[in-house]
C-alpha cells in the first residue's frame, strides 16, 4: 500500500469514530495499521558490563512506540527516556527494563565491575543485535580520547573515532572496541553481536466458543471463550495481552468497541489455552456485528497472524431494566431530628416495563446493606412501571436515631421489578453523611458520697453508703440514669472488678440534684485494699470523662486477734510467737487486732511469703496517742530487715513502708514494740492495728 492511499484510509477511519464509540473504549488505531509490520519489543544492548559509576545509554525498538525505561533489579539511576543509566559506585549486577506503549516489556542485563584505577571503557563489554547501536564512554585516563576497532567480526561494524558511537554490523560475529588516551594507554571492551530471534509465534486458532449473540448492557454469561496458541517453534516467556473487539464490520477500524481484554501467561511451544470471556455487553447500538480478537506479547515475532477471523454476532436490544441512577439527602443531619432526600430510578432498557416497580431506602452505619439490621427509611411503588428510558424522582422521609455522638450514615436504595432483567444494578448507595447530635446535652456527675474506710472480705459493705446524681448544665435530660457501684483493687475501672449494686432514676432537669441515693452489698471475699467505683451512663450524656468518682483507698483485710501471748523481748529465736498459719498472697490484706503491752515489750507474729509475692507494706495504728510503737521486721533466721519508729504524732493513721526482695515460701516475723516509758495516756491495753500487705 503507497502512502498516500495509508494516509487517506487514517483520515477515513478517524471520521468514522464518532458516531461509532458508544459506551466502550475505542481500539488504537495506530495498533490496526502497523500491526502486520511490527516486529517484537527489543532492548539494546541486552547484556552490558560497566565499571563502577560508568554510565551506558540503553535503546529500545520494536513493539508499539513510547518506551520507558526503568531499572527492574539492582541499583543506579536511569532516564526514562533516554535509556542512559549511570551504574552506582559498587561492584554488583541490575537488570534495566523498557516497555512500550502497549505494555510490552524487554529485559537486559547489567554486569558492575568493581572500578580500577586507570583508563576503562564503558560499557566494557555487552551482546547487542545486528545494526544496533551503542555509545562507548572512556573513564579514567588523559583526555582527549580515540576510538577505534581492533576486531570486526560482525561484518561491516563502525565506530566514530572522536565520539565513540558504535554501530554494529549486520552478521553475527564479536567486535572489539578500543580506546586510547593522550598517554597512548588503551582499554577494550567486547561487543558480542547475536541475530534477531524469532521463536514465539501466538496466534487465535478457534472461535468457536465466542457468543452468537448477547443482550446489550447485559452480563456476559460465563462459559464463553476462545483459543490461543503458540505454534513455536520457541517457548513463549512474556506476558500475553488479548483483546475481543465488537465491530460493525469483518475488519477491524477506528471505531470498534472493546468487548473484553485481559492478558494470560506465557505458552510453551505447541500449547494452547481456552480464554474465558466477562464483564458485560455494551449499552448500544443493537444490530448485527461481529467480535474479533486480537493477541499480542512482547516475544512475538509474527505479529500478521496476531488477528483472528470475524465472528457473526448480534446485539440484542435491551429489555426492561431499572437502575438506581443517583442517590441525594436533602434535609438535616441533627440526632433525633427530621431527615429527608431524593432518588431517580431509571429504566434504562428498550422495551416499556409493564409490572410495578417497587423502591425501598434503607438507613446503614456503613456502606453495605445488612438484612435484618439496616431500617427501611421510607418505601413506594410505581404501578406499571417505566417506559423505556424515562425516569421516576420519588422524595423520601423519616427520622435520625437519637444520639449523644456523631454516626456516619448511608442511604442504600434497592428497587424490585417482575421484569427487570438485571439485578446488578438494582441497588445505590450514597455518599457518607455524618450525623451530629443536638448542640445542648445534659452532664451528669456524681456529687456527695458517703462511704466507710473499712470492710470485712464476704460481709456486707455494713454502714451508710449512699451518693447523689447532679446535672450542672441548663439542659434538661430526656433520658433515663443508669448507675452501678464496683468494688475495684485499683483506682481503674477493669473487667474483673467486683459488681456491688446497680439502678436507674429517671432522668433531671437543668440545675438539678437528685436525691440520695443508698446503695448496699458484699464486699468481695478476698481481703485487700479496694476502691469505690461509681460509674453513671445516660444515652443523652455525651461527656463520659466525668461520668464516674472513685473513692480513696479502703480496708478490707482478713482479720486474726492477737491471743494474749506473754510479751518477749526481742532475743532470737522467739520463744512466744503467735503464729495463726497465716500465708500472705499478692495483692491480699492481713490484719492482726492486738493490745498494746507494756514498756519495751515485743508482740511477735510468724507468717509466710505466698506463691508470686516479692514484697510487703507494713502499717500500725492505734486509736490513743502520745505513746511510741515501734515495727520490726526478721527473717525467720533472725536478720532484721529493716525498722521504724512511728511516732506519736503520725498516728492514728501511721507510716506504712515497704519490705522488698522477698523470697515465696519463705517465713518471716513482724514485731511491735511499745515505748511506754512516763506515759500518762493510758496506753497500756489499748488496741492496735498491724496491717500487712502483700504485693507482686
Amino acid at each position: 500500500m503507497t502512502m498516500a492511499r495509508r494516509i487517506v484510509k487514517r483520515l477515513l477511519a478517524l471520521l468514522m469514530m464518532p458516531a461509532l464509540l458508544v459506551a466502550c473504549q475505542p481500539f488504537a488505531l495506530r495498533d490496526v495499521l502497523e500491526a502486520a509490520t511490527r516486529t517484537k519489543l527489543a532492548i539494546d544492548p541486552s547484556a552490558a558490563t560497566v565499571p563502577a559509576g560508568a554510565t551506558v545509554t540503553f535503546s529500545a525498538d520494536g513493539g508499539v512506540r513510547g518506551y520507558v525505561f526503568d531499572i527492574a533489579a539492582g541499583g543506579g539511576a536511569i532516564d526514562p527516556a533516554t535509556g542512559a543509566y549511570t551504574a552506582p559506585l559498587a561492584a554488583g549486577t541490575a537488570v534495566i527494563r523498557v516497555t512500550d506503549a502497549a505494555g510490552a516489556t524487554a529485559e537486559a542485563a547489567v554486569t558492575i565491575d568493581e572500578l580500577i584505577s586507570g583508563l576503562n571503557l564503558s560499557p566494557s563489554a555487552l551482546t547487542v543485535t545486528v545494526s544496533s547501536e551503542v555509545q562507548f564512554v572512556a573513564v579514567g585516563g588523559t583526555g582527549p580520547y580515540s576510538f577505534a576497532l581492533s576486531a570486526t567480526g560482525s561484518g561491516s561494524p563502525d565506530v566514530n573515532t572522536a565520539t565513540g558511537y558504535y554501530v554494529a554490523g549486520s552478521s553475527p560475529g564479536a567486535d572489539v572496541v578500543q580506546v586510547t588516551d593522550t598517554l597512548l594507554n588503551t582499554a577494550t571492551a567486547t561487543v558480542t553481536v547475536v541475530a534477531l530471534s524469532s521463536a514465539v509465534d501466538y496466534s487465535i486458532v478457534s472461535t468457536a466458543g465466542l457468543p452468537a449473540s448477547g443482550v446489550a448492557g447485559g452480563p456476559i454469561p460465563g462459559g464463553l471463550t476462545f483459543t490461543l496458541q503458540n505454534a513455536g517453534p520457541g517457548d513463549g516467556a512474556a506476558t500475553v495481552h488479548w483483546t475481543v473487539y465488537l465491530s460493525a464490520n469483518a475488519a477491524l477500524d477506528g471505531g470498534d468497541l472493546v468487548l473484553d481484554d485481559g492478558t494470560s501467561g506465557p505458552l510453551a511451544d505447541g500449547a494452547s489455552a481456552p480464554i474465558a470471556l466477562a464483564g458485560t455487553y455494551p449499552a448500544g447500538p443493537a444490530g448485527a456485528g461481529f467480535l474479533i480478537v486480537t493477541v499480542d506479547a512482547a516475544d512475538d515475532t509474527t505479529p500478521g497472524n496476531n488477528t483472528s477471523a470475524a465472528s457473526a454476532f448480534t446485539l440484542l436490544p435491551r429489555p426492561v431494566d431499572y437502575d438506581v441512577i443517583v442517590v441525594n439527602n436533602t434535609g438535616g443531619l441533627v440526632a433525633g431530628g427530621a431527615l429527608s432526600g431524593s432518588i431517580q430510578i431509571q429504566n434504562i432498557g428498550s422495551v416499556d416495563g409493564s409490572r410495578t416497580l417497587y423502591w425501598s431506602v434503607y438507613r446503614s452505619l456503613d456502606a453495605a446493606y445488612t438484612p435484618g439490621v439496616d431500617p427501611v427509611i421510607d418505601s413506594g411503588s410505581v404501578p406499571g412501571g417505566l417506559t423505556a428510558g424515562n425516569s421516576t424522582n420519588p422524595s423520601f422521609s423519616g427520622t435520625w436515631p437519637e444520639d449523644s455522638i456523631p454516626h456516619t450514615y448511608y442511604y442504600i436504595v434497592k428497587v424490585m421489578a417482575e421484569d427487570d432483567i438485571n439485578a446488578a444494578n438494582d441497588e445505590q448507595v450514597s455518599a457518607g453523611f455524618v450525623v451530629n447530635p443536638p448542640a445542648a446535652f445534659p452532664d451528669y456527675q456524681v456529687v456527695n458520697p458517703i462511704f466507710q474506710f473499712t470492710g470485712t472480705p464476704g460481709a456486707a459493705l455494713g454502714g451508710a453508703h449512699s451518693f447523689q446524681i447532679q446535672n450542672p448544665t441548663p439542659t434538661p435530660g430526656t433520658k433515663t440514669i443508669t448507675w452501678w457501684v464496683y468494688a475495684s483493687l485499683d483506682a481503674t475501672l477493669g473487667v474483673g472488678d467486683t459488681l456491688i449494686a446497680t439502678s436507674s432514676i429517671g432522668p433531671l432537669g437543668a440545675s438539678t440534684t437528685s436525691g440520695v441515693i443508698p446503695f448496699g452489698g458484699n464486699w468481695p471475699g478476698f481481703g485487700s485494699y479496694y476502691h469505690l467505683i461509681v460509674l453513671l451512663d445516660a444515652d443523652d450524656d455525651p461527656y463520659p470523662a466525668n461520668d464516674s468518682w472513685v473513692s480513696p483507698e479502703i480496708e478490707v483485710p482478713i482479720n486474726y486477734v492477737e491471743g494474749g501471748e506473754s510479751n518477749n523481748d526481742h532475743t532470737l529465736p522467739f520463744t512466744q510467737v503467735s503464729d495463726y498459719s497465716i500465708t500472705i498472697m499478692p495483692n491480699q490484706l492481713v490484719q492482726i487486732s492486738g493490745i498494746m503491752d507494756i514498756w519495751d515489750k515485743y508482740d511477735n507474729f510468724r507468717w509466710t511469703a505466698g506463691p508470686g509475692m516479692t514484697r510487703i507494706e507494713l502499717k500500725i495504728k492505734w486509736n490513743t496517742g502520745f505513746d511510741d510503737c515501734d515495727l520490726y521486721f526478721w527473717t525467720s533466721g533472725g536478720t532484721e530487715f529493716k525498722s521504724d519508729d512511728a511516732d506519736p504524732d503520725e498516728e492514728p493513721g501511721g507510716m506504712r513502708f515497704t519490705i522488698f526482695s522477698l523470697t515465696p515460701g519463705n517465713t518471716y516475723y513482724t514485731a511491735a514494740y511499745f515505748y511506754l516509758a512516763g506515759n500518762t495516756s493510758g496506753s497500756t491495753g489499748q488496741p492496735y492495728r498491724l496491717l500487712l500487705f502483700g504485693t507482686p
